[in-house]
């Protein structure tokens, strides 16, 4: 396994065990939302609730990217893998999309997973860290 999914798996069931995900209410697993910034969209309320910068979302609160740092430690790759799996435990990500995730190797080029009413796409490789976009079908 490569040292940013194995992150990435961890926090996923630290988050599980909580029953919470982080920067979420206690024991909903639900993310929570200012009520001074009321979400429009679940990748909204998510982003929100997660803390992650709004920048990261776009298409009116259809879509969100990371781009998180690799081995290389580049000035690319500013987005912290504890708010990636924030986002991913709010959208309720099933087991087989993580594995799928954890399971890509550099070789493998663009994935793409789907669950719900999300497809994700993503890329990885150890120097350059995670890219990963989750948007609406």
């Amino acid at each position: 396994m490569r040292h940013t999914t194995q992150i990435l798996l961890a926090v996923a069931a630290a988050a599980a065990l909580a029953g919470c995900a982080p920067g979420g209410d206690a024991g909903t697993g639900t993310p929570t939302a200012s009520p001074s910034t009321p979400a429009k969209t679940p990748i909204q309320a998510a982003a929100i609730g997660c803390h992650v910068a709004e920048a990261n979302v776009g298409d009116a609160g259809k879509s969100i990217s990371f781009d998180t740092k690799g081995e290389d430690y580049s000035d690319t790759g500013n987005d912290k893998i504890t708010d990636l799996v924030c986002v991913l435990t709010a959208l309720r990500v099933p087991d087989h999309v993580i594995a799928h995730m954890d399971s890509t190797r550099a070789l493998d080029g663009q994935q793409e997973d789907t669950w719900d009413s999300y497809k994700a796409r993503w890329t990885y490789h150890p120097d350059d860290g995670l890219n990963l976009t989750v948007f609406v079908k």
